[in-house]
């Protein structure tokens, strides 16, 4: 009887808490939609599509269907190389399309008759205007992030966006005007706001900028994959590392001789030979 008590109370425990969890993890990953046709307009079913991500190598396979689409889905944030292959057409390569956190890609494809030992590489095909989502956001990518004039604090940059207002520290910041309760703060997925959301524009894990990947802020309208969980969104993404290697040195630097004395300090002291001496108590 014992024993079955404490396994009901173990089923209901992970009952209560496993839910919140689910609901703690947002999605980061997005879809590379597209649609392939000839020079005609006609769209093209049955076309082979590889995604390869140009980090890592890795490659996902699809065909077009029956009206001439394909999607490849929940692909982590990065830079894909599609490629479009159907025998009696030009190989169509597309190569940088950019796939941010969270936020569906998009490329159009035309084909040309010849042979499939020929290529074709489309430069600019990705969609200047957003049409898979009504989610309004705004990415930073890590090339932006390291030559920002910021704090090495991952959080710190994104009170540089359009629509966030800081008062004094980026802890008093604020989206859109909205009180902090509004904003959701996550890593990697991992929701990690301060629980008294309140209070402070915060995050109980800090990244530092070396670690960041891309940090993105979505300011309205936000998906499914946002779980509810807030009208802002800050996901902050992690490298995840490609097939190179890379690293990076730091040398911090601090010496007494170089600081300035209070105004207290030089009051009190007894004047030197030029004049007041510098001392650090």
């Amino acid at each position: 009887m014992v024993r079955i008590l404490r396994s009901t109370c173990v089923l209901v425990v992970l009952a209560l808490f496993l839910p919140a969890a689910a609901v703690a993890q947002i999605s980061l990953t997005a879809p590379i939609t597209g649609v392939v046709s000839d020079v005609t307009g006609a769209v093209i079913p049955g076309a082979g599509i590889t995604v390869r991500n140009n980090g890592t190598n890795a490659r996902f396979e699809t065909l077009t269907v029956e009206n001439g689409t394909f999607i490849v889905p929940a692909l982590t944030p990065g830079i894909y190389t599609v490629t479009v292959a159907l025998p009696g057409f030009k190989q169509v390569i597309v190569p940088d399309v950019k796939l941010d956190a969270g936020t569906p890609a998009t490329v159009r494809v035309t084909l040309e008759v010849g042979d499939v030992t020929q290529s074709v590489t489309v430069e600019a095909a990705n969609e200047i205007l957003q049409t898979q989502t009504a989610t309004v956001s705004t990415t930073v990518d890590m090339r932006q992030v390291l030559q920002l004039p910021v704090s090495r604090d991952g959080l710190a940059m994104v009170t540089l966006l359009p629509g966030i207002n800081s008062t004094g520290d980026f802890r008093d910041s604020r989206v859109n005007g909205l009180s902090r309760e509004a904003v959701n703060i996550t890593i990697d997925g991992v929701n990690t706001q301060e629980y008294n959301k309140d209070t402070d524009f915060f995050s109980y894990i800090s990244p530092r900028t070396d670690a960041l990947e891309e940090v993105t802020v979505s300011t309205a309208v936000p998906g499914a994959e946002a779980s509810g969980q807030g009208a802002v969104h800050v996901k902050i993404v992690t490298r995840h590392g490609d097939n190179e290697f890379h690293g990076g040195l730091y040398e911090f630097h601090r010496n007494s001789a170089l600081n300035a004395n209070s105004w207290f300090n030089n009051r009190d002291l007894t004047p030197g030979a030029n004049g007041r001496r510098r001392e650090i108590l």
